[in-house]
């Protein structure tokens, strides 16, 4: 075995010898080391952002309203209660035999379809479920979603709208849009009579005692009673507040608004009842921040048809440009309705929907109190039916009623260009 020892040449400089240029290459690769670090963190923070903490949206302009305000209300509604409405009894079971007559005729028509005899119309579970034997269980026209957006977490909203959870919500279903309009029909004249019968159970010695006539209400129900205001005296006066959501808005925003009409959508020189509706339900969904397909159920739903979506879309951006000041505001107030989730954020319509709703429900009734306590200033003991934008009293108003309910809600709201209509019966 040759136990020669073998020698190999290293290229390394000797052990604590020193090398030229060994420090400038150290700094330069600390450099290069610590901006790839930073790269690298910088794309770790982007792609597992910090759970945000979540704020509570900035609180909106609200009325001034003296201390009392409640009380005094209070008071108020304790008086109409007492005071009751006057109705003709007479006049009102006359009106209700007749539309009784057409109540059943709207049966008639509903049932003439083969697809709907023996459904209970009467209740929503019925009709749903007489619906659900023609397939009507979810919105026509709307595609479901793929399994790839479904899992990119996109759609959501139009998969929200998509089921028909109601009556109310069988607009949506365009399989025979002649039994619908025919079951709406069915369903408008069902409610009214059923409002009337209701009417009849509270009245006493020629007036109705509740207390739906004394706690500013609003929505369906005074609707209907609207389908009854012929049954009242002629000693009756009306004094409603015009276009009640959009000078809140107004005042909120500081800014006079000029809602819409139909002829900015449509083509026709005399707008239909219907096309009235759609732009009003346009205009207040705007003004609510509702887009996408929540604003095309918001305006399906007060016109019971399904409107185009593609369409709605356009007209939305047709709103957003011409009012700018809509738009900063709700570009402000959404940032706060945003959830972490995961490693992004969703938006929380609903969320929203309830802070706009409340805000508005609030500052409707605070109007409604103060003209109602302005009534009462002028006309003591005349305030007999007070709902959110409509109240009734007794007697003729004298000429400066209109001008000290403007007056009080100058007051309460500065700055604000309420328009109050009186209208006496002939």
């Amino acid at each position: 075995m040759n136990e020669q020892r073998t020698f190999y040449r290293s290229f390394w400089p000797p052990h604590g010898a020193e090398v030229v240029g060994t420090s400038h290459h150290r700094a330069v690769v600390e450099a290069a080391s610590r901006e790839a670090a930073e790269r690298e963190m910088a794309m770790l923070r982007a792609l597992n952002p910090p759970r945000l903490t979540e704020s509570e949206p900035p609180p909106l302009r609200s009325p001034s309203l003296p201390e009392d305000f409640g009380q005094r209300l209070k008071g108020i509604d304790n008086a109409i209660v007492g005071r009751g409405l006057p109705v003709d009894e007479s006049k009102l079971l006359s009106l209700g035999r007749e539309r009784f007559q057409k109540l059943l005729e709207a049966d008639r028509q509903a049932r003439a379809s083969q697809s709907i005899i023996g459904a209970e119309l009467t209740t929503g579970a019925g009709v749903l479920q007489a619906f659900a034997v023609l397939g009507a269980t979810e919105a026509s026209g709307i595609p479901r979603l793929r399994i790839s957006q479904a899992y990119a977490g996109v759609g959501r909203d139009r998969e929200a709208v998509r089921p028909i959870k109601c009556v109310d919500d069988l607009w949506k279903w365009t399989g025979e849009p002649q039994l619908v309009k025919a079951l709406f029909a069915y369903r408008n004249a069902f409610e009214t009579l059923g409002f009337g019968r209701s009417l009849v159970e509270h009245i006493e010695e020629g007036r109705a005692y509740t207390q739906f006539f004394a706690r500013g209400a609003s929505g369906r129900k005074v609707a209907l009673f609207g389908d009854w205001v012929s049954v009242l005296p002629r000693s009756i006066t009306s004094v409603a507040i015009v276009e009640p959501v959009t000078t809140v808005f107004a005042w909120l925003l500081g800014q006079q608004l000029m809602p819409p009409t139909p002829h900015d959508f449509f083509t026709e020189r005399l707008a239909s009842a219907q096309q009235r509706k759609y732009t009003e339900a346009l205009w207040n969904g705007f003004l609510l921040g509702l887009k996408g397909w929540h604003l095309w159920e918001h305006v399906g739903r007060r016109t019971r048809q399904a409107p185009d979506a593609a369409l709605l879309e356009e007209q939305l951006r047709r709103l957003n440009r011409e009012y700018p000041t809509v738009r900063e505001f709700h570009a402000k107030v959404l940032p706060f309705f945003y959830q972490a989730i995961g490693d992004h954020r969703e938006f929380q319509p609903s969320r929203f929907r309830r802070y706009i709703d409340a805000w508005l429900r609030e500052t409707l009734d605070a109007a409604s109190g103060i003209v109602a306590q302005a009534i009462e200033q002028v006309m003591p003991d005349s305030l007999v039916a007070r709902f959110q934008a409509w109240f009734l009293l007794e007697g003729k108003p004298p000429a400066n009623l209109h001008e000290r309910i403007r007056e009080a809600l100058g007051v309460a709201f500065p700055g604000s260009a309420f328009a109050i209509q009186i209208t006496e019966r002939p």
